[in-house]
């Protein structure tokens, strides 16, 4: 008696359709609601580590490109809202983040109120902060540099 209230127990749990939300891809972002755009270059291996939402809608992506070489180029891309590259930032919508040859590891993006743009994670064994402006020029006047 316990095997078959047991089995049927099973049954109805296995056989009981998951009850969920559907996700759909957003036909509108990238292509078929995925964007694979390559930042760097097409012989580089790249990784994207964190994204931030502007509140107009872009996309902040910040990411590294390694050339196979053992040099890693971290790099912050912005998107507009369709998940193309925002041409208006940084170089054609791609700002590399010159880590001075220093060994980095730099993986989280958050936004200051005033649209300022913060960066940070680890760099030549301590920790480093970049900040920089809406359009992906290094504030100068932001910390020190690494001698």
């Amino acid at each position: 008696m316990k095997t078959i209230l047991l089995t049927q127990t099973l049954l109805v749990i296995l056989l009981n359709p998951v009850h969920g939300q559907l996700v759909y891809r957003d036909p509108s972002f990238g292509t078929g609601g995925v964007d694979t755009l390559t930042y760097m270059s097409g012989n580089m291996d790249e990784a994207p580590w964190d994204i931030a939402l502007l509140p107009n809608g872009r996309i902040l992506v910040l990411g590294y490109s390694d050339d196979g070489e053992n040099e890693e180029y971290p790099w912050i891309a912005r998107l507009k809202a369709n998940g193309e590259l925002d041409k208006s930032f940084g170089t054609s919508g791609v700002k590399v983040i010159d880590t001075k040859g220093y060994y980095h590891d730099l993986r989280d993006i958050a936004i200051q109120p005033d649209g300022k743009i913060l960066i940070n994670g680890s760099l030549n064994r301590g920790f480093a902060i970049y900040r920089m402006d809406s359009l992906g020029v290094m504030d100068q006047s932001f910390g020190r540099r690494p001698d």
